[in-house]
């Protein structure tokens, strides 16, 4: 309904992404994961640590965005009407409406169980709310979460429990099964043992 009804008849046709150019190696660093999880009273770290390899904070990369105006010509053909469309011309907007949304979900969350140890990652959400104006914020990759790979941000909460009940997301061994908030976990990346910033986010600029 969102995209279109088959492969051959979808808005996403339109629309063309590249790689980034290589990344050179000087920008991939190791590092040291831990996953916070709530509890009945404040929170924990799972008893483990995993070790990544992820891009450096600061990266700069280069890739192409553009939207093929020769398929935009048969929308006709591909059954897109114009609302269809004018999501393509507006994927900016969107995309930053989303992650300002998300952003302040994410800073409630992590102000909730603050105990001044999480005090740079609302440090840094801050700052990504502040940037939302100056690019296009997106949150991808491995450890952005459920939120960060799934569109739960909006849906009604009540839509939202009745998904978890029929997938079981989050699903207790025990009574109660389903417990807020969901998801509980947040995958932290620390540095001289401190929780330093979450994962994923990038910016996009305009080169003109």
């Amino acid at each position: 309904m969102i995209f279109g009804k088959d492969p051959n008849h979808d808005l996403m046709r339109a629309f063309h992404v590249s790689d980034t150019e290589r990344i050179d190696l000087n920008n991939l660093r190791i590092e040291n994961v831990r996953i916070l999880s709530t509890r009945k009273i404040g929170y924990g770290y799972k008893g483990f640590n995993i070790i990544i390899e992820a891009l450096r904070k600061g990266t700069i990369a280069y890739t192409s965005i553009k939207i093929d105006n020769f398929l935009m010509e048969e929308k006709e053909e591909l059954g897109l009407n114009e609302k269809m469309l004018n999501y393509l011309y507006e994927f900016g907007k969107i995309c930053n409406e989303y992650a300002k949304d998300l952003i302040e979900y994410e800073m409630n969350f992590f102000t909730k169980y603050n105990d001044g140890r999480l005090n740079q990652i609302i440090d840094l959400y801050e700052e990504l709310y502040d940037e939302a104006d100056k690019g296009i914020l997106l949150r991808l990759a491995w450890g952005t979460g459920w939120h960060g790979m799934a569109i739960g941000r909006l849906l009604e909460e009540d839509a939202l429990e009745r998904l978890r009940k029929i997938y079981s997301l989050g699903r207790r061994r025990n009574m109660p099964y389903f417990v807020k908030p969901f998801p509980k976990t947040r995958k932290i990346v620390f540095e001289d043992d401190m929780a330093r910033y979450p994962l994923g986010w990038i910016k996009l600029e305009e080169i003109k």
